[in-house]
């Protein structure tokens, strides 16, 4: 399950060209209109946010793992996840596919 910015901002036009692009369907269950609730929401492991990458310096606690193949770079993306210990099992997956990807 994902948490996005609300479909016309600039992060989440990108990020939804990027999943088109690659033949990914995904589901935005959460929308937010702010920086700092997208990151709440995460952090309480209600879901998983592929945000521009400066974003991971706003939230230490979260993991931030680099996407690969995204074609033409608009904003610089990585996926912000929960703290390990509170990792589902839906995002310990994306994590395995990210390492998978990066490795």
């Amino acid at each position: 399950m994902f948490v996005d910015f609300h479909p016309d901002w600039g992060p989440r036009r990108a990020t939804d060209a990027a999943f088109a692009a690659a033949g990914i369907r995904r589901t935005v269950a959460l929308e937010v209109n702010d920086v700092h609730s997208l990151l709440d929401l995460v952090d309480e492991n209600l879901g998983i946010a592929v945000v521009p990458r400066h974003f991971r310096h706003k939230r230490e606690a979260l993991t931030a793992l680099p996407l690969k193949g995204t074609g033409e770079v608009v904003y610089e993306t990585v996926a912000l996840l929960p703290p390990a210990r509170a990792t589902s099992p839906a995002a310990r997956a994306l994590m395995a596919l990210l390492e998978t990807e990066r490795g």
